[in-house]
């Protein structure tokens, strides 16, 4: 039968000049390979055979279109050879680190029967078997790096979890240090009066006191809470200046009544706010 479909390409492997040829002859694809010494390797496949070399080649395929796909490989020059006694193999390179590795014989020994056939396969199957031992070792190397890999990540959020701790601790002592100052600054508003503590919620306040009607009070400052009852407060007022507990007294504030047994935030009363001590005559 007529050889159709010829191709013939040229390319240089490992500084060794080769030719390399595809045809369809008898309904199968034949590749002949000569190296740089003038020898000759050849072999024929039909469609089953190529299958048994190749799980990339199935069924639904022609052998046209199998030696298109050969023909784009060899011209992107995607290709190896390597040898073995008497045997080329041309291997094709295909993405994902595949491979597809094709047996030619030395044209003086070509031989088409099936015990050179087997010999073929067996070698094949060694070669195969070589690939997925090594796959196999690779594919352990590759788990043991992600183990590595996750421990390494599980340690870095650890280390993560701790610097955010020293952060928000920081944030924290930067809150307490602000608290001491303002603690420290209410308690230079008046040396003779200071707050114990204060709840959270609380305010620190300077209350001023005047008496009206008379000089005996001028602009007394209380420290205090917004939480303290006002009757607290005149207490301590009657302590420093004892001669009022002798008078009916009422306050204001901004012209207010101010009611005893309420607190400053019930009255309505802010800090440097002045309250007006009122003298009820009898």
């Amino acid at each position: 039968m007529e050889e159709i479909n010829k191709f013939i390409f040229e390319f240089i492997f490992k500084n060794k000049k080769y030719t390399l040829s595809t045809s369809l002859i008898n309904g199968k694809l034949k590749i002949v390979c000569k190296d740089s010494n003038s020898k000759t390797y050849e072999n024929t496949f039909n469609l089953q055979e190529l299958m048994k070399l190749s799980q990339y080649f199935q069924p639904t395929h022609t052998l046209e279109k199998i030696q298109e796909y050969t023909n784009n490989i060899i011209q992107g020059e995607k290709i190896g050879i390597t040898q073995s006694n008497k045997i080329l193999y041309l291997i094709l390179f295909l993405i994902n680190n595949d491979k597809i590795s094709i047996p030619l014989l030395e044209k003086n020994d070509l031989i088409q029967s099936e015990s050179s056939l087997k010999q073929i396969v067996d070698e094949l199957k060694i070669r195969l078997m070589e690939e997925k031992n090594k796959n196999k070792i690779l594919f352990d190397e590759n788990q043991n790096l992600k183990k590595k890999l996750n421990e390494i990540i599980i340690e870095n959020k650890k280390v993560l979890n701790y610097e955010n701790q020293i952060e928000t601790l920081k944030m924290e002592i930067t809150k307490k240090n602000k608290e001491i100052e303002k603690y420290q600054s209410y308690e230079k508003i008046n040396l003779n009066n200071s707050i114990d503590y204060i709840n959270p919620g609380e305010k620190a306040l300077s209350i001023n006191f005047v008496s009206m009607g008379n000089q005996d009070i001028g602009h007394y400052s209380l420290v205090c809470k917004n939480t303290d009852l006002f009757v607290r407060l005149e207490e301590r007022l009657y302590k420093d200046f004892p001669k009022f507990k002798e008078y009916d007294t009422f306050f204001k504030v901004n012209t207010r009544g101010i009611k005893r047994f309420k607190t400053l935030d019930e009255n309505n009363i802010k800090s440097n706010d002045i309250i007006s001590i009122f003298i009820i005559d009898s």
